[in-house]
């Protein structure tokens, strides 16, 4: 039983078999090794099965471990478990800090790119090197409610001037490229936010053009015409990208 219960547990923590039968050398390499499948994972989505594949093996391993452990009559090293439980904890706080995150969509804000519940990764080990582009999705945090996640669109980039002409993005005085995909019988579910109601929201749904990305974006029924007056402007401040929900809709 006690193989078993390794066995199920290695998948979620990688190494704990060699922790339990006192294998400390072994253990910190399944450690680090599922440490660095999520690190190149967070390069490149075709190695996210890595993940998986190395938890599976840590699983097989951690089975025949403890099983051959038991014949032999080792009994559970707990300092062992206390380890290999505390450094998957350490590295969980170092990768979610420098190199992955993991983020829930809470509003409608990005459909329909993005549904409220949709869950995301949010990439940052190669952010100061490759740094953002026109059309990225990217998360961060208002600075004036940290505590609060935003996901939303790059549509400009540092230096450049935005305006909006009643729901139409204007860059350095050229609009964002858009198409019409359905007008009359579009609609989506939308969630108020302050009492958590739901209801069917008219719309209607546009194909947008930001650098090399084309997405889909919802217009509500009952905002201001795409190609209406007034409009608003401004100069977006050097080397910080501009932001803005792929629907044009309240969030």
């Amino acid at each position: 039983m006690r193989a078993v219960i390794c066995a199920v547990l290695s998948f979620f923590l990688p190494g704990l078999g060699d922790g339990v039968t006192g294998r400390y050398r072994s253990m910190a390499l399944w450690v680090a090794g599922a440490a660095g499948v999520v690190v190149l994972s967070a390069l490149s989505i075709w190695l996210v099965p890595m993940t998986i594949a190395i938890r599976v093996s840590a699983m097989i391993g951690g089975f025949r471990g403890v099983r051959a452990a038991d014949r032999a009559g080792v009994r559970t090293h707990w300092l062992g478990v206390l380890l290999t439980v505390g450094l998957h904890a350490v590295l969980s706080v170092v990768l979610k800090g420098l190199v992955i995150e993991a983020f829930a969509i809470p509003s409608t804000s990005m459909a329909p790119t993005l549904a409220i519940g949709d869950h995301i990764f949010a990439e940052k080990l190669t952010l100061p090197a490759r740094g953002v582009a026109r059309g990225d999705v990217v998360v961060f945090r208002h600075p004036c409610t940290p505590s609060r996640d935003y996901i939303q669109r790059v549509i400009a980039l540092g230096g450049e001037t935005i305006e909006i002409r009643c729901n139409v993005v204007h860059v350095n005085g050229a609009p964002l490229a858009s198409t019409l995909v359905q007008g009359a019988g579009c609609s989506y579910d939308d969630r108020d936010e302050r009492d958590g109601s739901w209801h069917a929201q008219a719309c209607s749904e546009y194909a947008e053009v930001a650098g090399a990305h084309t997405y889909a974006i919802y217009h509500d029924a009952e905002r201001p015409a795409r190609d209406a007056s007034p409009s608003h402007g401004g100069a977006d401040p050097r080397d910080f990208p501009f932001v803005d929900g792929t629907p044009r809709v309240p969030s």
